[in-house]
């Protein structure tokens, strides 16, 4: 069962992009968010923080060419480690720094933190990473690991919150085992919701290819063995073009048979953009994506709407 928690963010001088100080009721972590530019600003502050002379991790967020980037490290002199990354990489614009208030952070258990962040951010593969290598996680016992797993969830969700999913999957875990196979009820469907849901899985079959989408918090997604067609029609947007070179120059989209197979679950912005990468041609998703008994999104919709007005009438 899952809880809600609280999260408190102080904009230290009232500015959105200043630096922030972050911290998530009862837990003895905190982060520091910091803009590259104003790291001698923060270290005049820096001093006055409980915990900040410890152990940590940062992160530093930006972009090399067109891809989000970042590179994960840990140090037992955070800020001092930083200032050096100022002559030694050039591509961040931003650094997010967590460190314990009661200076509990072991040298081990940053190290365990930074390599099991490492490994979560490849699988989430959201980010670049800058990192050269994958660092190896120290054993720790289990009594020290629990809360080390417990500290990295927080770090989630205050990255997160600061607007960096970098720890964020694709796709929510309940909808791992959405079959990439048309006709099929949703295994995540709540069996007691008597009402329309768009959450549920969606399919699209264009020219004896089979794709599977559904619904997250972001947006839109084609799931892993999904397969496209592999033809494109001289009416498809540009931008649906070089998106589809830049899912082939990744590998996130290869050839198998008669068609393209997405090697991973692949976020899009909307059905519409979802399906004409899918069908190499232009499409509406309200229209081709499908539930498991044939119905088009677009009339789930309807559905959902008409569940929630009421039949009202729109006000002008």
């Amino acid at each position: 069962m899952t809880h809600g928690k609280s999260l408190r963010i102080f904009f230290r001088d009232g500015s959105v992009t200043g630096i922030r100080h972050a911290e998530v009721y009862n837990w003895t972590g905190q982060a520091i968010a910091c803009p590259r530019k104003r790291l001698k600003e923060l270290k005049v502050w820096w001093d006055d923080l409980p915990g900040t002379q410890s152990t940590g991790v940062y992160f530093l967020f930006g972009r090399k060419e067109a891809d989000n980037t970042v590179y994960i490290g840990e140090s037992e002199n955070t800020l001092q480690r930083i200032g050096h990354h100022l002559t030694t990489k050039d591509f961040w614009n931003e650094v997010v720094i967590f460190t314990n208030k009661d200076q509990n952070l072991t040298k081990a258990h940053v190290q365990y933190l930074e390599a099991m962040i490492v490994r979560r951010a490849k699988e989430t593969n959201r980010y670049a990473l800058d990192n050269g290598n994958s660092p190896n996680a120290p054993s720790l016992a289990p009594a020290e690991r629990a809360p080390m797993d417990e500290f990295i969830d927080n770090m989630r969700l205050v990255l997160g919150a600061l607007g960096y999913r970098l720890l964020e999957p694709v796709s929510e875990p309940a909808r791992d085992e959405i079959p990439v196979q048309k006709n099929q009820e949703s295994s995540v469907k709540d069996a007691t919701d008597t009402g329309p849901t768009l959450d549920q899985p969606l399919y699209f079959s264009p020219g004896g290819c089979e794709a599977v989408g559904h619904f997250t918090d972001e947006g839109f997604v084609i799931k892993k063995d999904s397969t496209a067609a592999i033809t494109e029609t001289d009416s498809l947007r540009s931008t649906y073009v070089n998106a589809r070179r830049e899912l082939l120059q990744k590998g996130q989209l290869k050839e198998d048979g008669d068609c393209y197979r997405f090697t991973e679950d692949i976020l899009c912005t909307s059905p519409s953009y979802a399906a004409s990468i899918v069908a190499g041609s232009q499409r509406s998703g309200n229209r081709e994506w499908r539930d498991g008994s044939g119905i088009p999104l677009g009339q789930l919709e309807e559905q959902v709407k008409q569940s929630l007005t009421g039949g009202l009438a729109e006000e002008s």
